[in-house]
Parts: C-alpha cells; sequence; structure tokens
C-alpha cells in the first residue's frame, strides 16, 4: 500500500509544479499571468489536497488508505465535472459560483472529508 501511497503523493507534486510553474507562468511578484490561468488553479489545488492527503495516509493503516482511495476514486471525478460545468465568470447578482469559488470549494471539502475519513476510520481501528 505505501507503493501506492508513493505514487499518488508524487502524481499530486508534480500536478502542484505543473500548475504552478508551467500552466500558471507568475511574474516576478508570483502572480499567474498565464494563458493557461484557469486551468492552472483548478490543477494546482486538486493537487495540493491529493498531496498533503495522501502524505498523511503514508503514516496510517492500509484500510485508512483503501477506505479514502474508494472516496478519491468518486470525489475526484465529480470535482472536476463540477468545475468543468460552472461558469468561467460570474457577476455579483449569480447565484452559481464561478470556477475559481468552485474549484476552491471543491478542493476544501474533498481535504476536510479526507480528514473525517482519516479521523473516523483510525477510531474504528484503534481498538483492533
Amino acid at each position: 500500500m505505501k507503493k501506492y501511497i508513493i505514487i499518488i503523493s508524487a502524481i499530486a507534486f508534480l500536478g502542484i509544479v505543473t500548475g504552478i510553474s508551467y500552466l500558471c507562468h507568475p511574474d516576478e511578484n508570483l502572480i499567474c499571468r498565464g494563458e493557461h490561468q484557469l486551468f492552472s488553479l483548478p490543477v494546482w489545488l486538486i493537487s495540493a489536497s491529493v498531496f498533503v492527503s495522501s502524505f498523511i495516509l503514508l503514516f496510517l493503516r492500509a484500510e485508512i488508505f483503501k477506505s479514502w482511495l474508494i472516496f478519491s476514486a468518486w470525489f475526484l471525478p465529480l470535482s472536476i465535472l463540477f468545475i468543468f460545468l460552472a461558469p468561467e465568470y460570474s457577476n455579483a447578482f449569480d447565484i452559481v459560483p464561478d470556477k475559481e469559488i468552485t474549484t476552491m470549494l471543491m478542493s476544501a471539502i474533498f481535504f476536510l472529508i479526507s480528514l473525517i475519513i482519516v479521523a473516523v476510520k483510525s477510531w474504528k481501528l484503534r481498538g483492533k
């Protein structure tokens, strides 16, 4: 299981590096100025959430990783779909959030649910 966690962490780290350096093209003030700005933020935030979650899982039992993997197998494609369907820009009167807000929201939800899964599963397995 540790091998899979390391592979997932490495792919997520590559996503972070790709999102920041290649897609974003930050200027001297580290502000994203690239032509792929709307694509770089989702790649960076989702990769950062997966990287931190998988790094935490590196020190835990295989059963916890399996539970987390089942969750991420359905949540990540769902969040990518929501981000893809979100409008690029919205005005102050729109109820539907734009891509940036959707990306931040989905990344935060993923990270929080990942922490909850790890905590609950660790607590259940503590007595075994």
